[in-house]
């Protein structure tokens, strides 16, 4: 072989080249290989970086196969055929496929079902993001995912001492796929007196268990449940840095700036905070420097134009995801739409775009189409401000647990947004937030929250929001209620 020649092949592009037709060629992908293929895309270098796109892009090209070829719903709809796989050293796009949505797969359900594999379990969506979704799982990809992921994770399986983890699960979202992990989990809660207790005693004890921490380390669970473990644990005048936990890992909603922080001050470890989905196989990790959730390699994440199917690289716009195959096989989802608004950029440490939350799109305020869309409200960004506002009353999640004196903490406030235009042609935003007290009683300080929320508003990001105030195109207003005076719907998923 000559020089010339070994130098062609050595390059990234070639060694990705070639492991793109590999796997394009492979009847049945062996999920430990895959594994150490993965291991091998996570790093900064050119080689790295296009390893993981051709993972991605035969993965991609398997998923829209095994879907036409085994699903009822791609193989009769024309929309279907028409995909063109690009070059591996680019990251793929979708454009020409249609996205979905809830209503669509529920009222198709029967053939999202693939043909070639074997019913194991369920999970469910609870609903309260929209209509309710059953999401089917298989015997032959849950297996899947436990060997890579054992693979995957083979590294912390040799240290010296594995940790101890103190978990609270969601049971009603069905059936959890069970996931390997290098140390043990205890599983507790904090929904009422005695289960609150409890995870006191976990978090306290000491354990004998041979190659693992003595003490619990890690502490995970959604993040409305930390928050409320956390404020307990004050109110007992007990310091949660003394349990000196490496990390906390939070997930099942955006949790303000406000509440991480406090949570990082109370325990004195990072949080980990994560982006996920019932609907997916994985999600993306909010990177502890710049704060922007970085995706997961298994699931396929883009952001589309709101008024059009077309990806876009930066700016804002729709989140879609797309279990990749094999790690997803019952039940193929491919451009699923999750309803979240999100600003996406490209990022130096990652081959697919990273992006920042900005809370349900129908929670958003906005005005026009297409190029002239005009942004005033992200949700996310209002929560930000609203989070640092403890006069507005809130729903309590855990109004029955008495063990704690403040149940508030981790509840959303009670406010609703609403927009219209007006015979004038301006638009009128009116924010509606219950108080814990009569507002008349305390003229001074609703003008100082209207000062602080509105201060907030004109400041963010990507809102024209101090443009359209200051030219007399919008007006925003605020209703100061008294408790249990909001009558409409309010806001229970940012």
């Amino acid at each position: 072989m000559s020089h010339e020649n070994e130098q062609h092949i050595t390059s990234p592009e070639a060694f990705s080249g070639e492991i793109l037709a590999r796997l394009r060629d492979i009847e049945v992908i062996d999920p430990d290989s895959l594994a150490k293929l993965f291991a091998m895309s996570f790093g900064v270098d050119a080689y790295s970086r296009t390893l993981f796109l051709s993972l991605q892009t035969a993965l991609l090209w398997r998923t829209v196969e095994h879907a036409r070829r085994h699903t009822r719903y791609y193989k009769e709809r024309a929309a279907y055929a028409a995909w063109q796989e690009g070059p591996a050293t680019k990251r793929m796009r979708l454009d020409s496929w249609p996205t979905l949505d809830r209503a669509t797969i529920t009222h198709h359900f029967s053939e999202f079902m693939a043909d070639d594999v074997h019913l194991r379990s369920v999970c469910h969506t609870s609903g309260t993001t929209g209509q309710p979704l059953e999401i089917y799982k298989s015997f032959e990809e849950v297996n899947f995912l436990s060997r890579f992921f054992t693979q995957l994770f083979q590294p912390a399986f040799t240290v010296p001492s594995r940790p101890l983890t103190l978990s609270f699960p969601t049971p009603h979202h069905g059936v959890p796929v069970p996931m390997p992990s290098p140390g043990i989990s205890f599983v507790g809660g904090v929904t009422d007196d005695t289960l609150i207790r409890d995870a006191l005693r976990v978090l306290s004890t000491e354990y004998e268990v041979a190659n693992h921490d003595r003490r619990i380390s890690i502490l995970s669970g959604m993040a409305f449940q930390v928050l409320f473990f956390t404020s307990f644990l004050l109110e007992q005048q007990i310091d949660p840095k003394g349990f000196h936990l490496s990390s906390i890992n939070i997930a099942g909603g955006f949790v303000p700036w406000h509440w991480r922080q406090f949570l990082g001050n109370a325990w004195g470890c990072a949080i980990n905070d994560r982006f996920s989905l019932t609907e997916t196989v994985g999600g993306a990790s909010c990177c502890q420097t710049c704060q922007w959730f970085k995706p997961d390699p298994q699931v396929f994440f883009e952001v589309v134009e709101v008024d059009s199917e077309a990806t876009i690289d930066e700016g804002i716009g729709r989140l879609v995801v797309t279990n990749l195959y094999p790690f997803a096989q019952m039940m193929p989802l491919i451009r699923y739409a999750t309803g979240d608004l999100v600003r996406c950029r490209s990022c130096h440490c990652m081959p697919s775009p990273v992006f920042q939350f900005l809370g349900r799109s129908r929670n958003a305020v906005s005005s026009g189409k297409g190029q002239n869309r005009r942004w005033f409200i992200f949700s996310a960004e209002l929560h930000e401000i609203l989070a640092q506002i403890p006069d507005l009353n809130v729903y309590e999640w855990f109004s029955n647990v008495r063990e704690v004196k403040d149940r508030t903490v981790g509840s959303l406030p009670i406010v609703s947004l609403k927009s219209l235009e007006n015979a004038n042609g301006q638009l009128e935003i009116h924010l509606s937030a219950e108080l814990k007290y009569a507002p008349h009683c305390y003229p001074e300080r609703l003008r100082q929250l209207e000062d602080l929320i509105v201060g907030h508003l004109r400041t963010v990001e990507g809102s024209e929001f101090a443009t359209a105030q200051d030219n007399g195109e919008m007006t925003f207003t605020i209703h100061f209620l008294p408790p249990s005076g909001l009558k409409d719907p309010y806001i229970i998923k940012i």
